[in-house]
């Protein structure tokens, strides 16, 4: 009970001293609720991207297997194994692996009453779900008969989202009958709430059935696609690795399938990772960035407040020399001391809880769609015990050194010597504590402005980089038609009519059509001899590139650079002869020089003539290299795919236009699915990571910067109030001004200087390895930016310690004089 009394005795005390000193209360709970929000806000992230388990049995045993050839600059950049080596390894059997599952995504048109919606799904291979998954929520998964031969049946499972918002919770959910891509489709199953694969916006999955490496006719065909597998007990990742890459290394290919898929390397090697280290690669970088930058904004929150905690507590010598002049020892002050710190650090962790949702909030509408996972997190009870338990780190860290130098002797020879509140008499080695923190400050803030100034340089590259083409103005339109190949030559009436009234509007420049265009995901691939008909004597080789087939309008519309020949004309599909146009890459690797008339070996038609060259293209982003391109007439292939992409220049009056799109292409056809996107949209989606790390951590640095200013400006403040004396002294006998300032600049100039140094030292063994991975056209020991940063924080730094000295040395030496500090 006495204790309880004591506790509430010092509470109350600490109260007091907070309505007595409002202002360094106040800026003590906000500073710390700066860290602690900033510390919650990203743990929340943080756990539900790389900590929460996935919605998965025994996720650790899920792995993600990939096929590649080391050396080689493979067609595809994603993660996937041929259907030879998948075959393979699943008729032989693994001692590794006790499943092997495929899946592809696939994009689905899907018609409701009123309207057709694009919707993302994936194909997936019997037993992928049952993998990831004991039991459905209702119905069954697929299974074997729910295959047919080459192709997918109509059976699918939907989501338990899907079921709720689209198909309405309706309780005979299995055996009900959608429509998708104009085909019905029977529904077997909804997976359990919470659950996702490959990626949260999948909302449906079909059957798959990976094509064989040779077909029923004896055709080779060459096919890759996503692959995953559980680990049997007791297996390891490498372990399942090596037993892949002896699979895939005993394999015959022939030479265009496997320089088509994977590009001309070394022998095939099979890679193993866990689901939940390939699902996050793309984020972890950013992330742990992010981490870094959280824990050094925290540490410089903590120790602003040992400043502040240092000058308050000098402010105080006389009190705390009374008390124990009445008899309160050491321990009794202390006590005191830590209830008043941790009243102020659990005030900061209520404002920091509040913060952490604003700045939750704020993350997630810069993470925007490349992020979606940071859409779920939350502040949450782990959240709040990750800032109580900070609050409670904080009183140590903030507190007990200025604590402790506080209650340690001199309180006699303060009283003696009458001296007022902060006298060097009652504390002789506190101002050493506070350029100790203020060192700490100082380093920190470089630290952080360093990491900010690269990854801004960063983004301003990425941001100037010419991708080869021109995204101001371009609208964007997929359109989904429902049906098979059947359905082509609805298609292409759809495609004609819609381009002549696009050409037709006023407001657009240019349009045309293709199967892909930059940004999007989509890789049509093609590998084809390429030896130039006149050299007959010259080798084959195998030409390996993405293959556009585009209408006139195209090149106009994305204002492609024609670096010689011409574009496509209507008289092109026409032809007997294929007309190519090839980009700088295609014609590098694979071309004599001035290539243009040059003809090739094809198919059917049986020569390929080079009409034009183009500038490259960066399809997947501007941090990418250049591939390997060639464009060819759409109306030379018969068959049209479900997709068909258009790509309309506009002159900026586009506030009608996509609504206008859309009722056109619905007038034309009423299954089919529209989605209008601005070119630019995409490219800024594109960049949307490096400028999320980017901001981030700009504002991190700027908030380091002010406090390290802050707490700057209050120990030289500190310093020249209890030199006020000496400073009037040395005034009356003929020190000038500019003496004056030297004098009481040094110190707070030189703990800034050690830490600029310190911090600077700590960047350059630091960075490299946490941003070489994130840097786009700036090395990571950049010397204009080493120089900068501490220059900057200097600036600040001289700012800082001028204003207190100044206007000390602009008061009459006889004032000071009289003042009894």
């Amino acid at each position: 009970m006495a204790k309880v009394m004591a506790a509430a005795q010092d509470a109350a005390c600490a109260f007091r001293l907070m309505r007595r000193a409002k202002g360094y209360a106040a800026l003590c709970v906000v500073i710390l609720g700066i860290g602690v929000g900033a510390s919650s806000a990203l743990y929340s992230v943080v756990y539900e991207v790389l900590i929460r388990p996935l919605p998965y049995g025994d996720p650790d045993r899920i792995v993600r297997i990939s096929e590649e050839r080391p050396g080689a600059a493979a067609a595809t950049r994603n993660a996937v194994v041929s259907n030879l080596t998948y075959h393979a390894w699943k008729d032989e059997g693994s001692a590794a692996l006790e499943g092997l599952a495929a899946y592809e995504f696939r994009e689905h048109a899907l018609t409701l009453p009123g309207e057709t919606l694009r919707v993302r799904g994936a194909a997936v291979t019997p037993g992928l779900l049952s993998m990831l998954t004991d039991v459905p929520a209702r119905g069954r998964f697929f299974g074997p008969k729910d295959l047919e031969p080459g192709d997918a049946s109509g059976a699918v499972v939907v989501s338990d989202q899907f079921w709720r918002d689209v198909l309405g919770e309706r309780d005979d959910v299995v055996g009900f009958r959608i429509l998708l891509d104009g085909r019905f489709h029977t529904v077997v199953g909804v997976s359990p709430p919470g659950f996702f694969f490959p990626d949260r916006e999948v909302v449906l999955w079909t059957a798959f059935a990976p094509r064989r490496p040779v077909s029923a006719a004896g055709t080779p065909r060459a096919v890759a696609f996503f692959c995953l597998g559980r680990l049997a007990p007791n297996a390891t990742p490498a372990g399942a690795a090596a037993e892949g890459t002896v699979v895939a290394q005993r394999l015959t290919r022939s030479a265009l399938g496997r320089d088509l898929l994977f590009g001309v390397g070394g022998p095939p090697v099979v890679r193993v990772r866990t689901l939940a280290q390939e699902s996050t690669a793309d984020v972890r970088p950013a992330l742990t960035v992010l981490a870094f930058g959280v824990v050094l904004l925290f540490f410089a929150s903590c120790a602003n407040v040992a400043n502040l905690t240092i000058g308050s507590h000098l402010a105080r010598a006389r009190e705390y020399a009374l008390r124990s002049a009445l008899g309160a020892d050491r321990y009794r002050l202390v006590r005191q001391l830590a209830a008043e710190h941790l009243t102020l650090a659990l005030l900061g962790g209520a404002l920091g809880l509040g913060l952490g949702w604003v700045l939750l909030a704020v993350v997630k509408s810069l993470a925007g769609d490349w992020f979606p996972a940071a859409g779920l997190a939350r502040i949450d009870s782990g959240a709040a015990l990750l800032a109580l338990a900070l609050v409670f780190a904080t009183v140590p860290v903030c507190g007990a050194p200025p604590a402790l130098r506080s209650t340690r002797g001199g309180m006699l020879r303060c009283l003696a010597h009458a001296e007022t509140p902060g006298s060097d008499v009652a504390f002789a080695g506190a101002q050493r504590l506070r350029d100790a923190f203020v060192t700490a400050q100082s380093g920190l803030a470089v630290l952080l402005l360093v990491v900010a100034a690269l990854l801004g340089r960063s983004l301003v590259n990425l941001t100037n980089v010419d991708p080869g083409y021109s995204p101001d103005n371009v609208l964007t339109v997929g359109i989904r038609v429902p049906g098979g190949y059947e359905a082509s030559d609805e298609r292409k009436r759809l495609l004609s009519v819609l381009l002549t009234r696009l050409r037709e509007l006023g407001s657009v420049t240019a349009a045309g059509a293709s199967n892909m265009i930059p940004l999007d995901d989509r890789a049509y691939l093609a590998g084809f001899p390429v030896r130039p008909i006149p050299d007959s004597q010259r080798r084959p080789r195998v030409a390996n590139a993405l293959r556009y087939a585009v209408t006139p309008g195209y090149v106009e519309a994305l204002r492609l650079r024609m670096i010689d020949g011409r574009t496509f004309d209507e008289r092109d599909a026409g032809s007997g002869v294929l007309r190519m146009i090839v980009n700088q890459e295609f014609a590098r690797l694979y071309l004599p020089p001035n290539p243009v008339g040059t003809r090739l070996v094809w198919g059917d038609p049986p020569e390929a003539e080079i009409v034009g060259v183009v500038g490259n293209v960066l399809k997947d982003g501007n941090d990418r290299s250049p591939r390997p391109e060639f464009y060819v007439p759409m109306a030379v292939r018969d068959r049209f795919g479900t997709d068909v992409l258009v790509v309309a220049r506009t002159n900026g009056e586009v506030e009608f236009l996509p609504q206008w799109i859309a009722e056109q292409v619905r007038g034309l056809n009423t299954s089919a699915a529209v989605e209008v996107l601005p070119l630019a949209d995409r490219l800024s989606l594109s960049i949307a990571r490096p400028r999320f790390a980017a901001f981030v951590f700009g504002a991190f640095a700027g908030v380091s910067l002010l406090l390290s200013g802050a707490g700057l400006y209050g120990a030289v403040s500190g310093r020249v109030i209890r030199r006020r004396r000496e400073i009037a002294i040395r005034r009356a006998l003929g020190a000038a001004r500019s003496d004056v300032i030297r004098l009481a600049l040094g110190g707070g100039l030189r703990a800034t200087g050690l830490g600029l140094a310190g911090g600077v030292a700590v960047a350059a063994a630091a960075v490299e390895p946490l941003l070489e991975s994130m840097l786009f056209g700036v090395e990571p020991l950049d010397a204009a930016v080493f120089l900068a940063a501490p220059g900057f924080v200097a600036a600040v730094a001289i700012v800082a310690c001028l204003a207190p000295v100044l206007r000390a040395a602009r008061e009459d030496p006889a004032r000071l004089f009289r003042c009894r500090n």
